[in-house]
């Protein structure tokens, strides 16, 4: 679709005007402009995602959110309009904080303890899955009901688990609420791990990272349960690099190799000494703290599993994650030496040397997951696309599998 006239960013701009998603995209968007007119004066965020399937042998769309979040530089209030549309929808449905199809206790959690609480400020907003926001010293997650208990009984597990292992720090549980969909936790002082690796502190942060995720897997954390199987990984992965081929064809030939060599270069089954507390979703942003002494946060997809599947995902999602190592920003061998002082921390810790040809089969795959979630989550810039491209090429070289 065409940039709105009013300084933001177009929603899924790189898909080529005859692309049959870019009029469907501009037609749902219609009332942007409109929308983006109501928010706070300040910065505005664009969180969208598009998601598809096959109809007939064909790829179609058949989810599509568009969040507008804004917040008043003068006063911190967060506002955000959402757009929202599944298949067979005649239009796109707008919804404004507090509403949201997903999260019908939002609106409660807000007018309970929050009201007249003190100043909400919103951490992360995620339409139709998660609501966060910290209040006196305390966060609080919001979740879809259907998630709750699962995600509350992960972050006990961990938070038990880490008890007994000093050498992991968690924020501390406060409770949970039911009627409003909400845990509560301690608010953890400090930056993220993120924002601190960059210059000279690059090498050291992630080491100190590699350490810490070493520890983690060293957690005894009964009850979490056990992850997807490979053949399920494999299965999610080849789906959504095939859908992200076809948003943003620009990437179609690397990722329709990167597939076929996928289930050549499985890994053999998992050695009982690697399957370990995985956190599922570790990023360095989910460091706080400051140098020696991280919490880690948000461990509502911990589970056991293979640890170098976790640790995969951990190395392919750092240009992602860390500004100092954008697209755009940082070169190759930036990347090549901020992932080995990573593992040179984790394997201080481990005690001994990872194998490294394991880790290069599930690094394919990482970068797999995070090429698809370039094109679906509408992180697409002119960078990005080579930058991703180069980094599946030498993913196939490492397991042997470029041409």
């Amino acid at each position: 679709m065409t940039a709105p006239s009013v300084g933001v960013r177009a929603p899924f701009g790189f898909l080529d005007a005859g692309h049959p998603a870019d009029a469907l995209v501009g037609r749902l968007l219609g009332a942007l402009p409109e929308r983006l007119a109501d928010l706070p004066q300040g910065r505005v965020r664009v969180v969208s995602e598009l998601r598809g399937g096959l109809r007939d042998g064909r790829w179609a769309p058949d989810r599509f959110y568009c969040s507008l979040q804004g917040r008043d530089t003068a006063t911190g209030t967060f506002d955000a309009w959402t757009a929202h549309w599944s298949a067979g929808a005649a239009d796109a449905t707008w919804s404004r904080v507090p509403d949201d199809p997903k999260l019908p206790a939002l609106a409660t959690a807000l007018a309970g303890p929050a009201a007249g609480a003190g100043p909400v400020e919103v951490l992360r907003y995620v339409p139709l899955r998660r609501f966060t926001y910290r209040q006196h010293g305390r966060v609080v997650k919001v979740k879809r009901r259907s998630r709750l208990d699962d995600s509350w009984r992960r972050a006990r597990a961990v938070e038990a688990a880490a008890q007994w292992d000093r050498r992991v720090r968690v924020p501390e549980l406060l409770g949970v609420d039911p009627g409003s969909a909400s845990y509560t936790q301690a608010d953890v002082p400090g930056a993220e791990l993120a924002d601190l690796a960059h210059g000279d502190l690059l090498g050291p942060m992630l080491a100190e990272a590699g350490a810490v995720h070493a520890a983690f897997h060293g957690l005894d954390a009964t009850g979490v349960p056990d992850g997807p199987t490979p053949a399920a990984v494999r299965a999610t992965t080849e789906r959504s690099a095939a859908w992200a081929a076809w948003l943003l064809p620009d990437l179609a030939g690397v990722l329709a190799r990167a597939v076929a060599r996928l289930a050549a270069v499985a890994p053999g089954p998992v050695d009982a000494r690697d399957v370990v507390t995985c956190h599922g979703d570790l990023v360095p942003s989910h460091l706080l703290g400051g140098p020696g002494e991280w919490t880690v946060i948000d461990h509502d997809l911990a589970h056991r599993g293979d640890r170098y599947r976790d640790l995969a995902m951990f190395v392919a999602g750092l240009a992602f994650d860390v500004p100092a190592l954008a697209d755009g920003v940082a070169a190759d061998p930036t990347h090549a030496r901020a992932a080995e002082a990573y593992i040179g921390g984790y394997e201080e810790v481990l005690g001994r040397r990872l194998d490294r040809d394991r880790l290069a089969r599930h690094l394919l795959a990482a970068h797999l997951h995070h090429a698809a979630l370039l094109a679906t989550k509408d992180r697409v810039h002119p960078a990005a696309v080579g930058a991703t491209a180069s980094r599946l090429e030498a993913a196939l070289d490492a397991v042997g599998g470029r041409r």
